[in-house]
């Protein structure tokens, strides 16, 4: 019944086709899961919404009891279409039916109000073709899909919600009040939460203060998750210092914070939209730190932007950014399963007139690009820019095989490249089996995290039998959209944003959301 809900819910959004701003979007954060309990700390009273309980300041330990698992399943996405093509996807859903698949069109996104008085058409048509009860299941299908060359995407479904109890217990272990999932709270002041994860790549934990409603709920392996409920604009000013260094160049960080809010808009009602939230609190979404986190020169950053979003094709732009990208930005379909976006087009990161491959970094020759580190903005960060990670057989062996079985590894082949340099496949032939892996994050994490998809291999020892492999690479991230080292280095040049946000995303233009 959720699920039915939440997509009926999107649907009636979708064609009513209502406009939304960025003054009056609240959002819905995932700030933890899989946790067994939580520790808050609360200067001010506690109010809990819809209980009638509140709570005298101090620190509390939040524990579940009776708990029953949120209820997902798992739905494959294969295409997506623009508002106007309605009539297209049905078409395309009904090719699906007619092979046996349960083909649904589920509406996406979001329509802003420019101040201007215009829109902009955020919305998109998905293509499901049906749901797998597990995620082995999803993945097996998608495989399947793969070998037609029908590149699927899997997204998570809530269809029931978690249920149980809460408890609110004190330092010694007196429970203090127990309400039932989920449990809504509020404070006249940022509370506390302690050990949140802050890594993606590297796990930390750091305790951070929220500023907005915080909700307990009771998730799909029983155990909790912990969301907060903040305005857009609050938000962002979470976002910028946990995606870019306070000290660094005030119109950087005014770059920063209008691409961020362009990516935000631009996404907001999407792949999380069907578990019952907006975004997630790390780089998988984008780094939130919460209110503890908050810096003044950020914080002036998203005010002297206010509103401020790149727009391009009657559509506020995805505008992703990556912490450098090497020399060269790269297209989005490089990286990500869906079509070419004319707002990423990778781009040079040169100062003007000293672009030393017009043509490209394969062009010019991957070992001269990658070995000889030509001069960009984002240059400076020169343990980013450029690098270098050797590993001996084994060790590169124990590393793979923990997501592909493939044995000792007899070679690595390096397939076609983006405009960057970036690899759209490698092949790994090993004693045991042979894999291809495709895409930026997979490539990256088959050799254990890897700076970046743009890197060369070269095998040392007996070709068939090698004693050990050295990735030579560049960039970090993958590089789509904004290079944050190079918005650094052309506002430490003079650049205005504005400069800097054309440099990266030359066929967009700002524009203001009401």
């Amino acid at each position: 019944m959720f699920a039915a809900f939440a997509v009926l819910v999107l649907a009636m959004a979708f064609q009513a086709g209502g406009e939304e701003t960025s003054e009056s979007n609240t959002l819905t954060i995932q700030l933890a899961s899989a946790r067994k309990e939580l520790i808050v700390h609360a200067e001010q009273p506690l109010v809990l919404e819809g209980h009638r309980k509140t709570l005298p300041p101090g620190t509390y330990t939040v524990q579940a009891s009776g708990a029953h698992r949120a209820v997902q399943r798992y739905r494959l996405f294969v295409k997506t279409f623009p508002p106007h093509q309605m009539q297209e996807a049905r078409q395309y859903a009904t090719q699906w039916k007619n092979q046996g698949y349960e083909a649904d069109i589920l509406p996406f996104g979001r329509m802003w109000k420019l101040e201007s008085g215009q829109s902009a058409d955020n919305r998109t048509w998905w293509i499901s073709i049906g749901c797998q009860p597990t995620l082995e299941k999803a993945k097996a299908l998608k495989a399947a899909l793969e070998k037609q060359s029908v590149w699927a995407w899997i997204l998570p479904e809530t269809i029931s919600q978690g249920r149980g109890k809460i408890h609110f217990k004190d330092p010694r272990g007196k429970e203090i009040c127990q309400v039932d999932a989920p449990a809504v709270f509020r404070s006249g002041a940022p509370v506390r939460v302690a050990g949140m994860d802050v890594g993606f790549w590297k796990n930390q934990q750091k305790d951070r203060s929220y500023r907005g409603d915080l909700e307990v709920r009771i998730g799909p392996d029983a155990q909790l998750e912990l969301y907060e409920r903040i305005a857009f604009e609050s938000y962002l000013a979470g976002v910028l210092p946990a995606e870019m260094p306070a000290g660094w160049p005030m119109e950087a960080l005014k770059a920063q914070a209008v691409a961020a809010r362009s990516e935000v808009a631009a996404t907001l009602g999407g792949k999380h939209t069907l578990e019952g939230f907006d975004f997630c609190s790390n780089e998988h979404c984008r780094a939130y730190g919460g209110d503890n986190g908050r810096q003044q020169t950020t914080d002036e950053a998203v005010a002297a932007t206010r509103g401020m979003v790149l727009l391009a094709e009657g559509r506020v732009v995805p505008a992703v950014f990556s912490a450098n990208c090497g020399g060269w930005t790269e297209h989005n379909d490089t990286v990500w399963s869906g079509p070419p976006n004319n707002a990423l087009r990778g781009v040079p990161d040169f100062l003007p007139m000293t672009n030393p491959a017009p043509n490209g970094p394969e062009s010019y020759g991957i070992a001269k690009w990658l070995k000889n580190a030509p001069k960009a903005y984002c240059a400076e960060n020169r343990e980013s820019f450029r690098w270098t990670k050797r590993f001996t057989a084994k060790e590169l062996a124990d590393i793979v095989n923990k997501r592909y079985p493939v044995g000792q590894i007899r070679a690595i082949e390096t397939g076609d490249r983006g405009a960057s340099g970036r690899l759209k496949w490698v092949k790994i032939i090993g004693t045991k089996k042979t894999v291809t892996v495709r895409k930026d994050l997979d490539i990256r994490l088959a050799f254990g995290g890897l700076n970046s998809a743009m890197f060369m291999v070269e095998a040392k020892g007996r070709p068939g039998s090698p004693e050990a492999f050295v990735f030579t690479g560049g960039g970090r991230g993958h590089g789509v959209g904004l290079c944050q080292d190079g918005a650094r280095g052309m506002a430490s040049a003079g650049a205005p944003y504005g400069v800097i946000l054309k440099h990266y995303f030359p066929m967009a233009a700002l524009a203001r959301l009401q």
